[in-house]
């Protein structure tokens, strides 16, 4: 069925169906070794010919093990460089702009198709949506940070489930703090504010609609716990409180932020789900945002020491 072979063991299927893959790989990489090609020029044909083969798989069955994706690698850079790498694979796959040959990452290109399953999940496209209420809650999802996804993935069983999970988690890991956006980042499972060293969720605060920083801010100051309980119909714990405030303060410090005066204007799309949400076909912008990496090329590094200086791409 749409040119996948299914068995009743998820393991199996998965190795039936990369292992016939990964020979059609083969036999194409083998013909192509024939011709004088740039390494620029591997790369067009890995993208083209080789990772298409993929692509169906790597969006609609769990991730391969790493002995498969590793394989699939290893041939692909044998095919690139004719043997050993000549060039980091960190440094190879960023632009040209950056020192590097645009090669594909499969570490960042898989998470980012798996993504897009997150997208259809939350714009509540088709009844199969139903299903996904069986393993997590996706209004709480998308109303706290990703440490509720990670939490969820190491639950649940499902193997699709938990790579779509580990997806976005790994893709919000990836993403800067947008300091005009402070208040409407999420207050709840938030790895960034800790109390104990810990996320955390307080659930009559999140039923009483608190789900962001900006529920229990106003006008630049923390709105005090006396007023909470009125604005919200709740009887919060003066600790909780406190250690929320202290959390929050020492993020905000982090974020070289004193007091953020604006307001939040609801309903909002939270900031963790805007490119996710807004993402239109294909996922080149959630992959470039996968793919970001703080390796500097050898010989930007060289001319660093040479000219005992920074050198400013901008």
């Amino acid at each position: 069925m749409l040119g996948i072979h299914f068995h009743v063991d998820l393991s199996k299927m998965i190795k039936l169906n990369y292992d016939e893959k990964i020979v059609k790989m083969e036999n194409i990489l083998k013909n192509w070794k024939r011709r004088f090609l740039t390494p620029i020029g591997k790369i067009v044909i890995v993208k083209t010919l080789i990772v298409s083969l993929f692509n169906h798989l790597f969006i609609s069955l769990p991730n391969p093990p790493d002995t498969i994706l590793n394989s699939i690698k290893s041939s692909i850079l044998s095919f690139i460089w004719d043997g050993h790498c000549k060039i980091k694979f960190p440094t190879i796959v960023k632009d040209y702009s950056e020192g590097g040959l645009k090669m594909i990452n499969l570490d960042a290109f898989i998470p980012a198709l798996k993504l897009t399953w997150l997208q259809k999940i939350l714009s509540f496209r088709g009844n199969w949506i139903e299903i996904t209420k069986l393993y997590f809650d996706t209004y709480k999802l998308l109303n706290c940070s990703y440490h509720y996804a990670l939490n969820i993935a190491n639950r649940i069983s499902n193997p699709f489930g938990v790579d779509v999970l580990n997806s976005f988690s790994l893709y919000c890991g990836k993403l800067e703090v947008n300091t005009d956006e402070i208040l409407y980042y999420p207050l709840f499972y938030n790895p960034n504010i800790l109390i104990g060293n810990k996320s955390f969720f307080f659930k009559s605060w999140f039923l009483a609609g608190i789900h962001c920083i900006g529920d229990i801010f106003k006008n630049g100051t923390f709105i005090s716990c006396d007023d909470l309980n009125k604005m919200y119909n709740l009887n919060i714990n003066f600790i909780h409180y406190t250690g929320v405030t202290r959390a929050i303060d020492t993020f905000l410090k982090k974020c070289r932020i004193s007091c953020p005066t604006l307001q939040i204007i609801k309903p909002f799309l939270p900031p963790l789900f805007q490119l996710v949400l807004k993402q239109e076909s294909g996922a080149k912008r959630l992959y470039t945002i996968l793919n970001k990496n703080n390796e500097q090329p050898t010989v930007k590094q060289k001319w660093c020491t040479k000219l005992n200086t920074i050198i400013n791409e901008n």
